[in-house]
């Protein structure tokens, strides 16, 4: 766990372990950091794994930006989240104001290496080199990021296109946007420039899904508002596209989840774009693949 708190306090991903009661046994907490990241209530068979005053089995299988959690076997929590990639291990009991003090036992633990992931650069911070200019737009190198703002008269929507074709993927960004749109492209076909676009947005649906292109499905889903956005600041934001499932977070907070996204396309390209339809200002940053360590 990359922790960020001050020193003394013990938080991170945590698999909760409570009473049967609770029925939140297997879910994920965040722990002194966002609350739930993954409750599992509305899930009854999750909610019944966990049988209390017994031995029960626990398997978590935490992997690059996944952490997945069985009880007794039964599939529980499914996070998809890399805000912590490694870190410590901890057992837990709470205090308690009771009559009785609370009590947990554990044994037989045992830890297989998964192998660790690290943020690979996709941009060197110095160049162009990797990427192709498309479109409109001004886009130039200052301070350690790409720069690209919109050029009055031409309304054509400006591009950088990645050379690299990605399937499977975990990639960061940073960003910031002081007026106009733009959006992160993943899964971009290089010709048609047909894509997922990770919307950002100077004051609305940034971390939101909108599907470009020919038959493409326009504003699919993600929030209204830029709630997860830093004013006048640098914001990150992560895009995790495995198979069908794809899920969008800014600064921590997940803004789209969809499990089983079967309608639109599996693999291609990333790129930046800025508007030119509106007088956009966008800067970009840190971009970065999560890959295994070797």
């Amino acid at each position: 766990m990359e922790h960020k708190t001050p020193p003394g306090r013990l938080y991170g991903y945590q698999v909760e372990i409570s009473n049967e009661e609770s029925g939140s046994s297997g879910g994920i907490y965040d722990e002194a950091r966002r609350a739930w990241l993954h409750n599992i209530e509305s899930d009854p068979a999750a909610r019944k794994a966990f049988k209390d005053n017994q031995w029960n089995r626990y398997r978590v299988a935490a992997m690059g930006d996944s952490v997945k959690v069985w009880v007794n076997g039964v599939p529980c929590a499914d996070l998809i989240d890399s805000m912590d990639l490694t870190g410590v291990i901890a057992l837990q009991v709470h205090s308690y104001k009771g009559e009785k003090p609370a009590q947990v036992g554990w044994r037989n633990i045992r830890i297989q290496d998964l192998g660790r992931h690290v943020w690979k650069p996709l941009w060197d911070g110095k160049t162009l080199n990797g990427w192709t200019k498309r479109g409109g737009g001004n886009w130039t190198i200052e301070d350690g990021a790409i720069h690209a703002v919109s050029v009055a008269g031409d309304t054509r929507v400006g591009f950088i296109v990645s050379d690299q074709s990605f399937r499977d993927l975990t990639t960061r960004i940073m960003f910031r946007i002081p007026k106009g749109n733009s959006g992160y492209f993943v899964r971009c076909d290089p010709k048609t420039l047909a894509a997922y676009e990770v919307e950002i947005d100077a004051t609305k649906r940034t971390g939101g899904f909108w599907e470009t292109g020919q038959g493409g499905r326009a504003w699919v889903t993600g929030p209204e508002d830029n709630a997860a956005v830093k004013d006048n600041d640098w914001s990150e934001l992560t895009a995790s596209l495995h198979d069908h499932r794809i899920v969008f977070h800014v600064n921590g907070v997940k803004t789209l989840d969809l499990p089983n996204d079967t309608q639109g396309r599996l693999e291609g390209n990333l790129a930046l774009q800025a508007h030119g339809r509106m007088e956009t200002e966008v800067w970009f940053k840190d971009i970065a693949v999560l890959v295994p360590e070797r």
